[in-house]
């Protein structure tokens, strides 16, 4: 269970990890799009 459980948290806080680099490049790239304009 102590396996699992570790496992899963590891996972998840990949995820939001990889979740909060894809926000941080999309607003770079609307920031760099509305300074192009």
């Amino acid at each position: 269970m102590k396996i699992n459980y570790q496992k899963t948290s590891v996972s998840s806080l990949h995820i939001n990890v990889e979740s909060v680099r894809m926000n941080g490049l999309t607003k770079l790239i609307s920031l760099g799009l509305c300074h192009e304009k």
